[in-house]
């Protein structure tokens, strides 16, 4: 199925919230404080859902405005350097809110989320707005799907850190994972930093065996990054894991590039330093 078609994302949505509705009813209020990384760093569980919901809203804000013929306006995020004061101040404006009121406002915006997109033709999911996090133009689609993939698989195994369980990704389908990958894989190409990448011009080639698996092609430029799904004939860069789950692993830091190639998670041919290099070229902040 695509991806971006507008009732596959609708259904996709829906049934991210219903994961998060039943992960959120399993709580109880002493997972809230937990940090999400390990020793004790990074933020808190209540501080992720925090920013899963600001950014729902941010890309639900976007989406709107861009249906009223109107420009992309994200108070406190003029351009890509502000993403990261934006996200705290985001977590703060939220500190004084309930757990429950966060998660009910997180599981409403993706609602919404879904009931816009079930309305709209695929011609209208391919309008394009300025979205100041990232280097190029975004389209409706891309919006949507980002309501879909940025909880359900960025932050995936984040959350579930914070809780002591498995990554959400492990509830998809196959279909489901591999769509929430193509995703992904849109936003990776979003993200790219043409000024740290100057006069690179590269393609990469990722792909991983099994259900949920597939392959996913970023090309580099100094005009910018995009992706295709599918192998290119001859890319700088291959990198191959073993199935989708070490790829959901590697792509959301569970796993380093080093680690995954010394456990046999993954493979790589040709350009190895570019390889060391995506953090650096594909980080949002």
């Amino acid at each position: 199925m695509n991806a971006f078609d507008p009732q596959v994302l609708a259904a996709d949505l829906l049934e991210v919230k219903r994961i998060y509705a039943a992960f959120f009813a399993a709580r109880s209020p002493a997972d809230w404080p937990r940090h999400t990384e390990p020793h004790a760093r990074g933020w808190t569980l209540r501080e992720t859902l925090a920013h899963l919901d600001s950014i729902g809203q941010a890309y639900l804000q976007a989406a709107e405005a861009t249906l009223a013929g109107q420009p992309c306006h994200i108070p406190g995020m003029l351009q890509r350097n502000d993403l990261p004061a934006w996200n705290q101040s985001q977590i703060e404006a939220r500190a004084p809110r309930s757990i429950t009121n966060i998660c009910d406002s997180f599981l409403n915006t993706l609602q919404q989320a879904a009931d816009s997109a079930a309305r709209l033709s695929p011609a209208v999911l391919d309008q394009k707005t300025v979205f100041p996090a990232y280097h190029r133009p975004i389209s409706l689609g891309e919006l949507f799907a980002g309501q879909a993939a940025h909880p359900g698989l960025v932050h995936a195994a984040q959350v579930a850190r914070g809780a002591g369980v498995a990554p959400l990704w492990v509830q998809y389908s196959p279909a489901l994972l591999h769509r929430q990958l193509t995703r992904f894989f849109h936003f990776m190409s979003l993200s790219y930093w043409p000024e740290r990448g100057g006069n690179l011009r590269a393609a990469i080639t990722i792909s991983a065996t099994g259900e949920g698996g597939g392959t996913w092609s970023l090309t580099l430029a100094p005009e910018g990054s995009a992706v295709e799904e599918g192998p290119l004939q001859r890319p700088s860069l291959r990198i191959w894991f073993r199935n989708a789950d070490s790829l959901c692993r590697a792509v959301t830091f569970q796993v380093s590039p080093l680690r995954a190639l010394l456990t046999a998670q993954a493979f790589a041919w040709g350009d190895l330093r570019l390889g060391f290099r995506l953090t650096w070229l594909f980080n949002p902040a």
